[in-house]
C-alpha cells in the first residue's frame, strides 16, 4: 500500500512537470483558406472584443474590421476606429529623432546629459553617460523593470518628471553591451525632442511628423473626448472587461500614439517604400539594426530604431505593442512588399499571434506552428479567487453554525485565559511574515510596485490578494471565538481547526511543488524564492505536526473510551453469554481493533493533505493546458480503476485474516493458561509449537494480501 502511494505521487509529479512546460499551438484546426474565420476564432479564444486588420500585398490594400469598439453600447469597429498603438508608437518617436539628427539639432553619439544636464545614471557607484544611440537601440543598461517608474499624470511636465525618475538609478548592464528592452528609453528621447525644439512632444509629433506624412487621423496621448477611439478592455475573470487605464502622459513617446486602420495602412506603405514621402530616407535609416550586440536568443532578431529586424528569408521587420487595455502588432517585408497590422482593444497576447499567422500565410506558409501566448495569470488568479470565495463562504457558514451552537448551549463562554491570549498573540506574530510576503509580491515577483501591478495585472489578481487578506482576518477572528466558546463535546472542540489546518497544509504542499517547478529559469531573485519557499514549507510542516499531534491525542482518548465501554458491556453480560464468546475475538477486539483507530489519525491527515494537493495541482494544470490535464486525469482514472480492482480482490481475504487472527489469539491465551502443562510434556509442546507456526504463517500470508 505504501509503495503504491509513493509511486502514484511520483507519477503525479511527473505529469505536473510535463504539463507545466507543455504549450498548445495556435494553428490547431486553423482554416487556412478562410482568414476571416481564423481571426474570429482567435478573437474569441484570445478575449479580443474588437480588432482592425490591415494587409498590404504589393499594390493592394485590405482593411477589415472585426467585433466591437464598445461592447456595452454595441458600437462596431470601423476602419476609422482609433486604437492605442502601445509600443508600436516607438517607431514614430524614432523617426522624429532621425529627422532632428538630419537637421543637425542632435547627434546620435551625443550623451543624454548634453541636452538634459540634470540627467545621470550609475554603474557600480560611477556616473555613466548614456548616448542617444544606446537609448534608441535599448543598450543603455536601463532595466526593463523601470516601467514601474511611471505615475499617473496629465501635467505639462509629465515627460520630464518621468525621465527624472531615472536620475541616479543603478544600471543593470554596461553601456552598449547588452540589449534589454526598457520602454522608458523612448521617453528619454521624447524629453530630448521637447528640449531641442521648444515644443511639447505631442505638438511636435503632430505638426512635424504626422501631418507631413498625411496621417491626419493619428493623434498623440489619451484624449477622453475622442469619440472615434475604441474603449479599452482588460481580461479579468475569464473575459474582457472595460478598463479605463490611467493617463500616463510621461509615457506618450513610448506607448501612446493613437491611430486607425486607414492611417496605419498608409504608415505601412511608407515603411515598405510603396509610397514615397520627404521622410523616406529617414524611414530607411530607422530600419538599420544594431549589430554591435548579440541578437535575441529566441529568434536571432536585432533592434533598430523603434523596429525589430529579423534574420529570415523575408527580411521581416516588426514590432508589437502591449498597453494595459490595448495591443497591437505591425510587421512587413520590404523585400516581398507585404505587410500586416493588427490593432485590438484588449490586453490579449493573441493580437501578435494573429499578425504572425497572417504574415506567414501571405508568404505561403500554410502549416505554421505558432506558440500560444502565456495567458495563464487571469485563469490561475480567477480559479484561486473562486476557491478563496468558497473558503470564505465555508467559514461564514461555520460562523452561522457556531452562533447556533452558542444559542443552543452547546458552546459555553470560558473567556480568554492568559494561556489562550498567548496563543492568539503567537498566531498574530506568526502571521506577520505572511502579511509581509503579500506586501512584497510586486517587488519580489516582478521588481515593481503596487501602483504598477494594479494597472498591468488582471482584476482577478488583485481580487485574489484581497480575498487572501480577508480569509486570514476572518480565520483569526474565528480562532479567537473558538477559544472563547469551546464545544461541550470534547471530540468536536478541536475538529474545526484540525480540518482547516489539514486543508491549509494540503494547499501549502501544492504550492511547494509550484515553487520548485516554476523556479527553473525564473527571473525572480533567489532571496525571494527562498523566502516564499521557507514560509510555505513552515505552514506545511507545522500544519502536519499540529494536526497529527492533536489527532493522536484525540484518537487515544477515543481508544480509552471504547475500551472502557467494552469492559462495561462485558460486565453487564451474563456469564452464560460471555462463555459463548471466542476469547481470541475479545482479545483481538480490545487490542487490535482499537489500535487501528489510533492509526487512522495519520491516515486522515495524509488523505486530506494529499487530496487537497492533487486538486490544487490539477486546477493549476487546467489553467496551463486543459487538454493535457484531461489526458492526465484519464490516465490517473485508469490507474485508480486498476487499484480499485486490486483492493476489492484483497478485501476478500480480510475476513479470513481476521478469523485467523482470532485463532492466533486463542493459542496465545492457551499458552498463558497451560504453560505449566506444556513445559512438562515435550510432545504437547511440539504439537502446540507446530500449530502456532501454522496459524502465524497463515495470518502473515493473508495479512500481506
Amino acid at each position: 500500500m505504501n509503495n503504491t502511494k509513493k509511486y502514484l505521487s511520483i507519477f503525479l509529479l511527473m505529469i505536473f512537470i510535463f504539463c507545466s512546460y507543455t504549450q498548445i499551438f495556435a494553428n490547431e484546426d486553423v482554416p487556412t483558406d478562410d482568414i476571416d474565420g481564423y481571426i474570429e476564432k482567435i478573437m474569441e479564444k484570445g478575449k479580443i472584443p474588437g480588432l482592425s486588420l490591415v494587409i498590404i500585398d504589393k499594390d493592394n490594400t485590405y482593411i477589415k474590421s472585426f467585433g466591437y469598439a464598445d461592447v456595452e453600447n454595441g458600437v462596431e469597429v470601423t476602419s476609422y476606429t482609433r486604437f492605442e498603438l502601445a509600443s508600436c508608437s516607438k517607431a514614430f518617436t524614432a523617426l522624429a529623432i532621425a529627422k532632428l539628427e538630419k537637421e543637425g539639432l542632435i547627434s546620435l553619439s551625443d550623451t543624454i546629459s548634453t541636452y538634459l544636464p540634470w540627467f545621470y545614471v550609475e554603474l557600480e557607484g560611477d556616473k555613466q553617460d548614456i548616448t542617444i544611440e544606446q537609448v534608441l537601440h535599448h543598450t543603455s543598461g536601463i532595466p526593463t523593470t523601470t516601467i514601474s517608474n511611471f505615475t499617473q499624470s496629465t501635467s505639462d511636465n509629465a515627460l520630464e518628471e518621468a525621465v527624472k525618475s531615472l536620475v541616479g538609478i543603478e544600471l543593470k548592464n554596461k553601456l552598449g553591451r547588452v540589449f534589454e528592452y526598457a520602454t522608458i528609453n523612448y521617453d528619454i528621447l521624447g524629453a530630448i525632442i521637447e528640449e531641442v525644439t521648444n515644443m511639447s512632444y505631442e505638438e511636435y509629433m503632430v505638426e512635424k511628423i504626422l501631418k507631413p506624412l498625411g496621417l491626419n487621423s493619428t493623434t498623440v496621448g489619451i484624449d477622453e473626448q475622442d469619440s472615434l477611439k475604441a474603449e479599452g478592455y482588460k481580461i479579468s475573470f475569464f473575459k474582457p472587461r472595460r478598463y479605463k487605464s490611467p493617463n500616463f502622459r510621461g509615457n506618450n513617446p513610448a506607448g501612446y500614439i493613437v491611430s486607425n486602420g486607414e492611417d496605419i495602412a498608409k504608415w505601412l506603405r511608407l515603411q515598405m517604400g510603396i509610397e514615397e514621402s520627404k521622410y523616406s530616407s529617414l524611414i530607411e535609416k530607422t530600419h538599420i539594426p544594431d549589430r554591435s550586440v548579440l541578437p535575441n536568443k529566441s529568434d536571432f532578431s536585432s533592434y533598430a530604431m523603434g523596429w525589430t529586424v529579423h534574420q529570415n528569408d523575408m527580411e521581416e521587420i516588426s514590432h508589437s505593442g502591449f498597453n494595459p487595455n490595448f495591443t497591437s502588432y505591425i510587421t512587413f517585408s520590404k523585400k516581398d512588399k507585404i505587410g500586416v497590422a493588427v490593432l485590438a482593444n484588449s490586453n490579449s497576447g493573441y493580437t501578435s499571434v494573429i499578425g504572425q499567422y497572417i504574415m506567414g500565410y501571405l508568404n505561403g506558409e500554410k502549416d505554421m506552428v505558432l506558440r500560444e501566448p502565456n495567458n495563464i495569470m487571469d485563469r490561475a488568479c480567477s480559479v484561486i479567487s473562486i476557491l478563496l470565495i468558497g473558503m470564505i463562504i465555508g467559514e461564514l457558514g461555520f460562523s452561522a453554525v457556531f452562533i447556533s451552537e452558542i444559542i443552543r448551549k452547546k458552546r459555553v463562554c470560558e473567556g480568554l485565559t492568559s494561556k489562550k491570549l498567548k496563543k492568539l498573540a503567537l498566531l498574530l506574530l506568526t502571521s506577520i511574515p505572511y502579511a509581509l510576503a503579500i506586501y512584497i509580491i510586486p517587488r519580489g515577483i516582478a521588481k515593481s510596485n503596487w501602483n504598477t501591478i494594479v494597472v498591468w495585472t488582471p482584476k482577478s489578481f488583485i481580487a485574489s490578494i484581497v480575498l487572501t487578506g480577508a480569509l486570514m482576518v476572518l480565520s483569526y477572528i474565528l480562532h479567537g471565538l473558538l477559544l472563547m466558546f469551546p464545544h461541550r463535546n470534547k471530540y468536536k472542540k478541536d475538529l474545526p481547526s484540525l480540518i482547516a489546518l489539514s486543508l491549509i497544509s494540503g494547499v501549502a504542499n501544492s504550492m511547494i511543488i509550484f515553487i520548485i517547478t516554476n523556479s527553473v529559469n525564473s527571473d525572480i531573485e533567489l532571496q525571494y524564492l527562498l523566502f516564499y519557499f521557507v514560509l510555505i514549507l513552515f505552514i506545511y510542516i507545522y500544519g502536519r505536526k499540529v494536526v497529527e499531534t492533536r489527532l493522536v491525542e484525540m484518537t487515544q482518548n477515543i481508544i480509552y473510551d471504547l475500551r472502557i465501554n467494552i469492559f462495561k458491556r462485558i460486565f453487564t453480560t451474563s456469564y452464560q453469554d460471555f462463555e459463548k464468546l471466542d476469547s481470541g475475538q475479545i482479545l483481538a477486539t480490545i487490542n487490535d481493533d482499537t489500535a487501528r483507530i489510533g492509526q487512522a489519525a495519520n491516515l486522515f491527515v495524509t488523505f486530506v493533505t494529499s487530496v487537497v494537493t492533487i486538486v490544487c495541482v490539477f486546477i493549476y494544470l487546467g489553467t496551463i493546458s486543459l487538454a493535457a490535464t484531461l489526458m492526465s486525469l484519464l490516465v490517473i482514472g485508469a490507474i485508480a480503476a486498476l487499484y480499485y480492482v486490486v483492493v476489492q480482490k484483497a478485501s476478500r481475504f480480510w475476513e479470513e485474516a481476521r478469523d485467523t487472527q482470532n485463532v492466533f489469539m486463542n493459542k496465545i491465551e492457551a499458552l498463558i493458561k497451560g504453560f505449566k502443562e506444556l513445559s512438562m510434556h515435550y510432545k504437547k509442546r511440539r504439537e502446540y509449537k507446530n500449530e502456532v507456526e501454522g496459524v502465524s504463517g497463515e495470518f502473515r500470508d493473508k495479512s500481506a494480501l
